[in-house]
């Protein structure tokens, strides 16, 4: 029996779906190339309903660690994009899925009203690889187009809507939720900051770290311990399990050992 299927079997036993994804090879490296799928998994397995919020949603599949999960019939989300091309590409992508899934064209600030989003001037950036280099940073852009192969592509701004994150859950009449995954390009600290995690309760939460100070990285880790979770950092995201739901959810704690260890 391969890794990957050992691991899948300890942590979501005999569930049918999960074992038709792994009969795929595309879905396969699409579910299990990241840890914080596994963790992702064990929660869907675990809840009658799975309730998500995604902030940085992009085009709701390029490099998304949640698309894989859609067809599930109790996974339900909010997906957050603030760039409207590739908001247009993600309204197209979740098209057909009933009310299961509500995107939202706004970044997430500390205060709602509008704010800048920058990104590369190219009209092939919607919904792929250059829409993802999209941020409210522009230097942090600017950065990327180098690193991406690109000096001296033009960055253009562009005025978007921003709601703070109180605002997006007073709007949209979100309670408590179970998963919060935030791929902000760099505001991803200015996200966590604003969610009250003892009383909004998300067992797992995954944000990307990699375009944060040191400073911001020891402040998220310290908000999510206070907040009683465990944490453990990978290559690009920091994963955190709330420690009442660890301890409810056999699966969940499975996952998270084999995450952690």
């Amino acid at each position: 029996m391969s890794t990957i299927r050992r691991v899948a079997r300890t942590v979501v036993g005999r569930d049918r779906w999960v074992w038709r994804t792994l009969a795929s090879p595309r879905l396969r490296w699409s579910a299990f190339h990241d840890p914080a799928d596994l963790l992702v998994y064990a929660l869907l397995l675990s809840l009658p309903r799975v309730r998500f919020i995604q902030i940085g949603s992009n085009d709701g599949r390029t490099n998304d660690p949640l698309w894989s999960f859609r067809n599930y019939p109790h996974w339900r989300g909010v997906l957050v994009e603030p760039d409207p091309a590739a908001y247009a590409h993600l309204v197209r992508n979740y098209r057909g899925r009933g009310d299961r899934f509500v995107p939202v064209n706004a970044a997430i600030g500390e205060v709602s009203g509008s704010i800048p989003f920058h990104h590369l001037a190219r009209d092939d950036r919607a919904g792929g690889h250059w829409s993802q280099l999209g941020s409210l940073d522009r230097a942090l852009v600017e950065r990327h187009a180098e690193m991406a192969g690109a000096p001296g592509e033009p960055v253009v701004s562009t005025r978007v809507r921003s709601l703070s994150f109180d605002d997006l859950c007073r709007e949209l009449q979100i309670g408590e939720f179970d998963l919060l995954h935030v791929d902000a390009e760099g505001s991803d600290a200015v996200v966590l900051a604003q969610v009250e995690l003892r009383t909004r309760k998300p067992a797992v939460v995954v944000y990307e770290h990699v375009h944060l100070t040191p400073e911001e990285r020891a402040a998220c880790r310290r908000r999510l311990l206070e907040g009683g979770y465990r944490v453990v950092s990978a290559v690009m995201d920091t994963m955190a399990v709330e420690e009442v739901s660890l301890r409810r959810l056999r699966r969940l704690r499975t996952a998270w050992d084999l995450v952690s260890g």
